[in-house]
């Protein structure tokens, strides 16, 4: 089914790098690739729709009692019906790598670091059959006539609060469609999230993000972000090449590439490891709407179509042992938690905790291919050495 797709995807991975290469000059593409993505999202949508009326059907006439279906006409039911399942899945997947490309643009357009709290809420229902949607549509493009860039939200899997999003000067501006003029409950609360979420970029503060009751703050980096992803590059060129390549990137930090994995290369990377080795797998299937989009990283087109084709994937490996020691040199100790979703890591001083790491935040060393020497300095040591000068009690670090 993908194959199918190739060139379409492939046009549209080389029109996502131009833009995020100079966005303000892009604001034409911006919108064609706007207009492509609701073509074919509502094109996929209406094909899952088939095949679940199909399915449908197939139950019905499996579950009536006054016409019994002989085991061959059952069998052949119970087929198409894992078949159809089957389609819809890869009809799924197929919607999410296309809004993959809406969140190229997002990025593009948006600080990474404001792009999580927008996606923290439950996904949009379908693009198409929905009330509103023209109206969208035209909001859409008249902020283009006007000169300026708007984002369709429903295309994208990052962007969750209100229907447009219209970056401009550093701020955001949300969008609620509402084609009638009397709102439901429904539109008050969603209009009061939206509000929320807004007085938290202007604050960096909030009571109640992600609809928890957790007071959380955004704080500055003292140094701009290093990552690696120019490494990636040259290192998923290797593997298309070789099948396997690896790198290390600093001390402590491994990158695997690889068409065709080979268990080995691993087992001699974890040997070189000072302490456990902790490893997170990056693939086509991968949960990546909060990071930075590997659309975005890799360069290559044809080589960004092989690995949502499965057909490459990338593991990147953390020496525990580098970080341990890098910690105790600020008198700090680490022990990492197991078998938990929402925390990685615990950071002590004395037998005193002072910080839990979410995994949300740990999993940027991953996904986003983020320095581990910087996450360290700038993620853990800073925020611990600014935050202790003014709180006694125990601070909890989640990112923002």
């Amino acid at each position: 089914m993908l194959s199918h797709h190739k060139q379409a995807l492939i046009k549209l991975f080389r029109q996502c790098h131009k833009i995020y290469a100079n966005p303000q000059e892009s604001g034409k593409e911006c919108l064609e690739i706007q207009e492509t993505l609701i073509q074919r999202l509502t094109y996929i949508e209406g094909r899952i729709r088939e095949r679940k009326a199909a399915i449908k059907i197939l139950k019905n006439q499996m579950g009536q009692s006054k016409i019994r279906l002989s085991k061959v006409e059952a069998r052949k039911a119970k087929d198409k019906i894992e078949k159809y399942h089957y389609q819809i899945d890869r009809y799924q997947d197929l919607a999410i790598i296309y809004k993959n490309v809406g969140d190229a643009l997002a990025f593009s357009y948006i600080d990474k670091w404001d792009i999580k709290p927008l996606a923290m809420k439950e996904a949009a229902g379908s693009l198409s059959r929905k009330m509103g949607s023209c109206l969208e549509r035209k909001i859409l493009r008249r902020v283009f006539e006007i000169g300026h860039i708007a984002l369709l939200n429903d295309i994208t899997n990052c962007l969750r609060f209100g229907d447009i999003t219209v970056p401009k000067d550093g701020k955001l501006i949300l969008f609620e469609a509402k084609s009638s003029k009397r709102g439901t409950d429904r539109d008050h609360r969603q209009s009061a999230e939206a509000e929320s979420l807004i007085n938290f970029y202007a604050t960096d503060y909030s009571e109640r993000l992600y609809g928890r009751d957790l007071s959380t703050k955004r704080v500055g980096f003292r140094a701009t972000e290093i990552h690696h992803r120019d490494k990636i590059n040259n290192l998923v060129l290797s593997a298309i090449e070789n099948e396997n390549s690896f790198i290390e990137a600093e001390d402590g930090l491994f990158y695997l590439a690889s068409t065709n994995f080979d268990p080995q290369i691993v087992e001699d990377i974890f040997n070189k490891c000072k302490g456990k080795p902790k490893a997170g797998l990056i693939n086509c299937s991968s949960e990546t709407r909060f990071y930075f989009p590997i659309i975005l990283t890799i360069q290559n087109p044809e080589t960004l179509y092989k690995f949502y084709d499965g057909q490459l994937s990338i593991i990147v490996i953390v020496d525990t042992g580098v970080i341990e020691n890098k910690l105790l040199s600020h008198d700090l100790q680490i022990s990492f938690i197991d078998n938990d979703d929402e925390w990685v890591a615990e950071i002590s001083r004395n037998e005193i905790s002072i910080i839990k790491i979410g995994s949300a935040l740990w999993s940027r060393l991953y996904a986003e291919f983020v320095s581990l020497d910087w996450f360290l300095n700038e993620v853990v040591v800073h925020v611990i050495e600014s935050s202790l000068t003014i709180l006694d009690s125990q601070l909890i670090l989640k990112e923002t």
